[in-house]
This record gives C-alpha cells, structure tokens and sequence, in this order.
C-alpha cells in the first residue's frame, strides 16, 4: 500500500473554511484488484499527517487496519 497526504477545504459553522489534511491508501492486495481509501479531515497539521503517511508507509500498513491506526494515533 502507498499512503499519500490529501488536502481539502472544510467548512465548520463555528470556525468557517479551513484546510485539513488527510490520507489516500491506494494500492494492490490480495484477492482484490486495486484498492482506494480516502480518510479526510484527519487534520490542520499537515506534518502529523505526513508522520503518520511515513510510518503507514514504512511499515506497509494493510489498508484493513488504516481507518483504526489513523484512530489510535489522533
């Protein structure tokens, strides 16, 4: 799986636009052709999002424990 930094822009009715950071898994695992997984609005500082992209990266997280890792780091 490779992990990859998003952006987008948000709209909170208490702080109005903003822009958060997420993550895209993409990639091949088994028994499925091709998988793509967006999480956003993980949050407003990019390099925590780009530490958890690296560590998810350097240790292949499988796509099937992302949504929890993400999780168990915030």
């Amino acid at each position: 799986m490779h992990y990859k930094v998003i952006d987008r822009t948000e709209f909170s009715e208490d702080h109005g636009e903003y822009l958060a950071y997420g993550l895209l898994a993409e990639g091949e695992a088994p028994g499925v052709s091709h998988v793509k997984i967006a999480i956003n609005d993980i949050s407003t500082d990019k390099q925590e999002v780009e530490k958890m992209a690296h560590l998810f990266e350097t240790h292949q997280l499988s796509y099937l424990h992302f949504q929890d890792a993400v999780e168990d780091m915030l």
